[in-house]
């Protein structure tokens, strides 16, 4: 038993030792998801489950980034680069945001911190201040898009899953969807390693999770345009 709790603590990063027993997870059909693909229903796990760390400094550091405002986030280069589809737009509401935070992880079940510097757009993990994403942006009066992306040497995932996490990132943290989360195909045929993985990932908002392709879905795009732009 001990043994397998350092295995999670050292593949999932961050899952509490003695989680409280929970529901199990469960697979909704493309007719039941309200998606139209199949989804895996990671909420039983990533809705209970808090993140822990048996690091001082790790905690000490995410204290820190709280209020740190990416300054030096524009001096990063990246050499790996992410293949951009078309359809990456949304909705800009008229205006393009200032340089700074557009998203701040209120606790550390919640694992991004989003930065805007220079017209990219920065993906960093809220325990480390490691970015793992960035990509680049161009405005219009009503929408914007990103022309360009690219992934850091340590991300482990091949560029079609970095893409889809960005995608997801910014739906659902900048948007405030229920988008689906892209999962970890290692983990594929075990339900319940893929929901803990999607906590170590997404944290609190890692809901749903799918192998498809969820870039320019229609009924993402709905919730993103139209009326329906709510976390339900």
């Amino acid at each position: 038993m001990h043994r397998l709790r350092r295995f999670w603590h050292a593949v999932l990063h961050g899952v509490s030792d003695d989680p409280p027993p929970q529901p199990a997870v469960r697979w909704l059909s493309d007719s039941e998801s309200p998606f139209g693909v199949s989804v895996l229903d990671c909420r039983p796990v990533t809705q209970n489950s808090v993140a822990v760390s048996e690091s001082a400094e790790i905690a000490a550091r995410f204290g820190q980034l709280r209020t740190w405002l990416g300054e030096e986030l524009s001096e990063q280069q990246f050499s790996i680069e992410v293949p951009v589809p078309g359809r990456l737009r949304y909705p800009s509401y008229g205006k393009a945001q200032p340089d700074g935070p557009v998203f701040k992880a209120s606790a550390m079940e919640e694992k991004w911190d989003l930065y805007l510097r220079g017209g990219r757009l920065y993906f960093v993990r809220s325990w480390t201040g490691e970015t793992y994403y960035v990509a680049q942006l161009s405005w219009g009066l009503d929408e914007w898009a990103i022309t360009q992306a690219w992934q850091a040497e340590n991300v482990q995932d091949d560029t079609q899953r970095s893409i889809q996490a960005i995608d997801y990132l910014i739906k659902s943290h900048l948007y405030n969807l229920a988008a689906p989360h892209p999962l970890r195909v290692a983990f594929r045929g075990e339900d319940e390693k893929l929901a803990l993985a999607s906590f170590a990932d997404f944290g609190w908002r890692a809901l749903y999770g799918t192998f498809d392709d969820l870039i320019g879905s229609a009924a993402l795009e709905k919730k993103l345009w139209g009326s329906e732009n709510t976390d339900s």
